[in-house]
């Protein structure tokens, strides 16, 4: 394992969203929205997380990563702010101890963000509407894993995993929220719940509504057009199919849109 405590660091590039966190006051915002009632021996458990979102941002793919991605790289402990970092086995500890109430907690902190940080969030919906892509997305995942199941994963055979919904503001290349469901779950069971979603993130009143395009794949729309049409009025437009094109999506996309 090599350890870079000379203040040389292969992640330097990371420097701009170290200062990107402290001006926004991320951390802050963190430690103040989400309380993870654990007992503090050396790091508290937003330090933890702390070092969690910087083993991502450094390309970690698992909590195990820390040890490697973080703790041995001191220069990029100290972009952020770190002066050591939490040993992975404690991170875990951590994100074990977290509740149902935390999830929600880190969600409003998310929103708070993206509100506050997005281009998505203040889209002039006079003169544009808005673009939303909603479709799911198979991730691989170990038998034990909780939510794990055989399902449908695109170039796996007999493969176990979870998917991950996900609203898109394509405009802006900006995910609006996501949410984690059992490998067999498809579009057509998740869809309303991350239409949803999105609305509450956007804050979208009924002027807004109308001027919301979302686009998913036919299956999850034919089977959901009813319930969502009472939900936000959803209708086929020319307009939608325009700025389909437009955004450059494939063809496979159905495009839906309230009427002016």
């Amino acid at each position: 394992m090599e350890q870079y405590t000379t203040g040389y660091s292969p992640n330097t590039s990371l420097a701009m969203i170290a200062e990107w966190t402290k001006a926004k006051g991320i951390w802050e915002k963190l430690a103040a929205g989400v309380h993870i009632q654990q007992k503090v021996v050396r790091h508290t458990p937003h330090e933890k997380l702390k070092d969690l979102m910087i083993n991502i941002w450094a390309g970690g793919e698992g909590v195990a990563d820390v040890n490697d991605r973080v703790r041995t790289d001191e220069a990029l402990q100290k972009l952020f702010g770190r002066k050591a970092c939490a040993e992975q086995s404690t991170i875990s500890e951590t994100v074990n101890a977290t509740l149902a109430i935390n999830v929600k907690e880190m969600e409003a902190v998310v929103k708070q963000v993206l509100q506050e940080c997005s281009q998505c969030y203040r889209h002039d919906y006079e003169k544009k509407r808005m673009l939303l892509d909603i479709d799911l997305t198979g991730l691989l995942a170990g038998k034990k894993a909780e939510g794990s199941e055989k399902g449908y994963f695109s170039g796996e055979r007999n493969a176990r995993g979870r998917q991950v919904g996900r609203v898109l503001a394509s405009q802006y290349d900006e995910i609006v929220c996501e949410q984690l469901y059992p490998g067999k779950v498809q579009l057509e069971a998740s869809l309303l719940e991350l239409v949803k979603l999105a609305e509450n993130v956007l804050d979208l009143d009924e002027n807004r509504r109308n001027r919301t395009i979302l686009r998913v794949d036919g299956g999850g729309w034919n089977r959901q057009k009813h319930k969502l049409a009472s939900l936000a009025g959803l209708l086929d437009s020319d307009e939608g199919q325009e700025l389909a094109k437009d955004t450059k999506v494939g063809e496979d996309r159905q495009s839906l849109a309230t009427p002016a």
